[in-house]
């Protein structure tokens, strides 16, 4: 291992010296790490990341290209992001030597680092409380957006500023953090990029792909109190604000995965000073790594749902760039029989410094129907002090893991009972389940997007029953010369009563077209609410929104645990020839519709929270396919 010590010492010795590109990643096995240099280059676009075998041959695993995605690229998407110049910078990997990293934490010397004037924050805990306050009452609560993750620039400058105490920021990360899924030194050229990511944005390996939807945070004392920690685990918001990222996660994952992804979890992620809790999403692509990378853009744990609402919220009320905060770290290598491999973090508790010490970092939290704004604001402070202690220095004494002296059978049923009313569907794998449905098979089925990947569950959905779905926009939808079997109008955000939206406006005239012509269709959510007022039901705006909500209800005669995601809601005060009508006793929410030719969900069967939601979904289709023979 002296050889070993002797060559990461010149290698480190030699970035301090005259610093060119080169990065420092440790991935899955947290006893080694990859010292990487080559050329860099700067992409447009991901599918432009380079793909390329590096020239060393050495070693088992290949590393290829490793970069950092900025947030404005979700643009590619057609999805809102603050204009910056910021770009993807990727390097081609042309020297790489793997370490040992506790031979990396010797080879790395200590440096004191001390920052000129502590870390400003541009919003205070009052404003950032406040701006949580204004997101609420003025989209959640409008129905613009079920969750939105909002964050805020915490900046420093560092002291005669030096590669060497860029280097020992790692260095202080690598020691003194636990359970990251990736931690990254990424020296660009231009900036330094460090970070121990929590959470994997998507991992594709020989068709193989992967995402990890994390939410819940459990903030570490210097111990933990099992009886606050298992109140954790049962409350209601900590356990619904996983679950709205999880149904956000399988719509990424329904538009990768031809064949959908399932579930496995959940699973509890400890770190230094937080606990998270987590799923996995596996599934199978036959799309290239990069495309998949690009449709993976960006988590909904960094930035809400539906992420092109969620998008244009963050856009509205942050001052600043997110630059590369919330965008992806990632690697692209080949194993040993040839296989690329692509990787990537999320990019959050991540550092970026300016060759000239200044310091910019970021974090936020997720706010959902009833955050608490100081609450959130505490979250984000506790979020931003893992990476504040690597700068300033580690621990007085460094934390250890505390969740395998308590985690046991009560804890794990706890776990395991989360799963018991979900959506079973979800979790089976797919491509080894025979789902199809014989009296749907080779049926043909619209569904119109009203910007919510929703529709792309429902098409998932549709397609292992057998049928034969496509998914178009609300604005391309034309009834006249759409020939589908069925037509499905799709949920989407915003206000049904509001008449001057576009989308409001074209979603009235394609309901009021379907019931003219008689086609044979299915409205959800906001579909819902819009047929639901052109039979001439009142909407109202609920007083208390119900995003991502599990209810029990009855459906028809029978009772269900479904999902639901609205801030509207059409009142049950009259009655219509040949029309069944669901609605709640109490409230008079309308929960379904069924007439002759057409039936109507205000809950989302796709979504995780609904139990038999593959079962309701194609029952009904099964019932409209029939009414239209």
């Amino acid at each position: 291992m002296d050889n070993l010590d002797s060559k990461a010492s010149a290698i480190i010795n030699g970035f301090c010296d005259n610093p060119e590109p080169f990065a420092i990643v440790q991935g899955a096995k947290k006893d080694e790490a990859y010292l990487l240099s080559g050329p860099m280059v700067s992409c447009d676009r991901v599918a432009d990341i380079p793909k390329r075998t590096c020239l060393s041959r050495g070693e088992n695993i290949i590393c290829d290209t490793v970069g950092v995605i900025p947030f404005s690229q979700i643009s590619e998407l057609g999805y809102e992001a603050k204009e910056d110049d910021v770009k993807i910078r990727c390097m081609q990997v042309e020297e790489q030597t793997r370490v040992d990293i506790g031979d990396l934490l010797v080879a790395i010397p200590d440096e004191p680092i001390r920052t000129e004037n502590g870390f400003n924050s541009e919003d205070s805990d009052e404003e950032y409380a406040d701006k949580v306050r204004r997101i609420i009452e003025e989209e959640i609560k409008e129905g613009n957006a079920c969750n939105v993750v909002t964050s805020a620039n915490i900046t420093g400058k560092i002291e005669q500023m030096s590669p060497l105490k860029a280097l020992n920021i790692v260095k202080r990360m690598l020691r003194d953090e636990f359970g990251a899924y990736m931690t990254f030194f990424f020296y660009d050229g231009e900036k330094y990029h460090i970070g121990a990511s929590p959470e994997r944005n998507i991992t594709v390996r020989d068709g193989s792909v992967g995402m990890n939807p994390i939410s819940g945070t459990y903030f570490k004392e210097e111990k933990i109190d099992r009886e606050r920690f298992i109140q954790f685990l049962r409350d209601p918001k900590e356990i619904n604000e996983l679950f709205m990222c999880m149904d956000e996660e399988l719509k990424q994952m329904s538009t990768i995965c031809e064949k959908g992804g399932r579930i496995i979890g959940p699973a509890l992620k400890e770190m230094s000073h937080l606990v998270h809790t987590e799923y996995q999403l596996e599934g199978r692509s036959n799309k290239d790594s990069r495309e998949s990378l690009r449709l993976s853009m960006h988590a909904p744990t960094v930035t809400g749902s539906p992420i092109k609402s969620a998008c244009h919220i963050i856009n509205k009320h942050e001052q600043e760039s997110r630059e590369y905060y919330s965008g992806e770290f990632f690697i692209t290598y080949f194993d040993e029989g040839g296989n690329e491999i692509l990787d990537s973090a999320i990019m959050i508790r991540t550092v970026m410094v300016l060759p000239n010490g200044r310091i910019v970092l970021r974090a936020g939290a997720s706010i959902v129907r009833d955050s608490d704004p100081e609450k959130e604001a505490k979250e984000r402070n506790t979020k931003a002090a893992s990476a504040v202690r690597a700068i300033t220095g580690p621990s007085s004494q460094k934390s250890q893991p505390q969740l395998p002296s308590i985690v046991d059978e009560e804890i794990n049923r706890i776990l395991v009972e989360r799963n018991k009313l979900l959506n079973s569907f979800l979790f089976e794998n797919q491509e080894c389940v025979d789902n199809s449905v014989p009296e749907l098979q080779d049926k043909t089925i619209t569904i119109i997007d009203n910007e919510d990947s929703f529709s792309c569950m429902l098409s998932h959905m549709i397609d292992s029953a057998g049928a034969q779905a496509q998914v178009v926009s609300y604005k391309d939808f034309d009834e006249t010369k759409d020939s589908a079997d069925i037509v499905i109008v799709g949920p989407g955000p915003g206000n049904p009563l509001n008449k001057d939206e576009e989308k409001m406006q074209t979603l009235e005239k394609t309901t009021a077209a379907l019931i003219k012509s008689g086609r044979t269709f299915l409205s959800v959510c906001l579909g819902h609410q819009s047929i639901c007022k052109e039979l001439g039901f009142d909407i109202i705006k609920k007083k208390d929104p119900s995003q991502g909500i599990q209810k029990q209800i009855d459906f028809f005669g029978k009772k269900e645990d479904v999902a639901f995601y609205n801030t509207f809601a059409a009142i049950n005060g009259k009655n219509i020839d040949d029309v069944d009508v669901c609605s709640d006793e109490e409230t008079g929410e309308i929960h379904a519709l069924r007439g002759k030719n057409f039936s109507s969900f205000q809950f989302h069967a796709e979504s995780i929270l609904s139990h038999n939601g593959f079962t309701i979904l194609t029952e009904e289709l099964k019932r409209l396919v029939k009414s239209g023979q």
